[in-house]
C-alpha cells in the first residue's frame, strides 16, 4: 500500500480540501458523505412504482430519517436499486418522486434508501 506522502499532487490537494471543508458540504465531522443532515422523524409514507414487468406495486411503510435531499424508509416489500418511485408522506408534507440508491433486508422488512428527484426537497417546518 502506498504511503498517503507518495501520492500525486493532485490527490494530495484533494484530500486537503476534504479536511479543511469547514461548511461540511464535502464530509461531515464524522466522515460521512452526506452533503444534507438527517433528522430522525417517524411518519406514515405510501410508495408507488412499477417492477421490471411494467406491473405498478404500491406498499405502505414508516419513514425513519429524513434529509433535505432523501429520507430512509422501512417497508415490507424490497425494491431495487436504480428504482424511481413516487412517495406520499403528508406527515412531513412530502409528494413526489425519488430514486432507490439502496435496499437493505433488516429482519422482516426492507430498508430503503430514497435520493429526492425532479425539485422534491424537504423543509422541516419551523
Amino acid at each position: 500500500m502506498r504511503n498517503l506522502f507518495s501520492a500525486p499532487l493532485v490527490l494530495q490537494q484533494l484530500l486537503s480540501a476534504i479536511e479543511s471543508d469547514t461548511k461540511g458540504e464535502l464530509m461531515s465531522r464524522d466522515g460521512e458523505l452526506r452533503r444534507h443532515t438527517r433528522a430522525e422523524k417517524s411518519s406514515a409514507v405510501q410508495i408507488v412504482w412499477q417492477d421490471r414487468s411494467g406491473e405498478d406495486r404500491f406498499v405502505s411503510g414508516r419513514s425513519l430519517n429524513v434529509s433535505a435531499s432523501g429520507m430512509r424508509v422501512e417497508v415490507s416489500s424490497p425494491i431495487e436499486k436504480q428504482t424511481y418511485i413516487t412517495l406520499q408522506c403528508t406527515g412531513l408534507a412530502l409528494h413526489g418522486r425519488a430514486s432507490v440508491r439502496t435496499c437493505t433486508r433488516k429482519g422482516t422488512k426492507y430498508v430503503i434508501g430514497l435520493e429526492f428527484a425532479a425539485g422534491l426537497q424537504y423543509n422541516p417546518r419551523s
